[in-house]
């Protein structure tokens, strides 16, 4: 059975508080620094490195979503821009790494873009299918004599 994990962004204001809804005056913004000559042309400033971020955490959809991977369950993980889906993968496949192994798990997506997000590659390139534009036999050869498929044959749990 498959488990549909919709991700939901938290508001600005969850985000980044109060000041999150306060309007910008974009009449009284002035791109150019007020330490800069009025005909200085701009120029590089340096800032000292930021403290580095504690590692995130996982919230409770995500939690949720680790476990039942973990649990052999199939999953399918959506939601808007922004909402930690790649996040969440990306930790789910560190665990599942971690419990079975480098050599059995595969990271796929459906698009080049995706799985790039997500460290793996397309499932048409996992496959051995490429493009798919050749005539289904070939295409049935070159899947079943991809360097994968023995492997994914000799999993238990395939």
């Amino acid at each position: 059975m498959l488990k549909v994990i919709k991700f939901i962004s938290p508001s600005p204001v969850a985000l980044f508080g109060e000041s999150a809804q306060t309007p910008i005056d974009a009449d009284a913004f002035d791109p150019k620094p007020a330490y800069a000559a009025k005909d200085e042309p701009p120029r590089a400033v340096a800032l000292a490195d930021p403290a580095p971020a504690p590692p995130a955490q996982l919230n409770a959809q995500q939690r949720r979503a680790l476990e039942c991977a973990l649990d052999g369950q199939s999953i399918f993980v959506t939601g808007g821009a922004g909402v930690g889906k790649s996040f969440t993968l990306n930790h789910i496949v560190a665990d599942l790494r971690e419990k079975h192994g480098d050599e059995h798990v595969f990271v796929t997506a459906s698009t080049g873009i995706a799985a790039c997000h997500i460290g793996g590659t397309t499932l048409h390139s996992f496959s051995g299918a490429g493009l798919g534009k050749e005539p289904v036999a070939n295409l049935i050869g070159r899947v079943c004599g991809n360097k994968v498929t023995p492997i994914i044959e000799k999993m238990p749990y395939a």
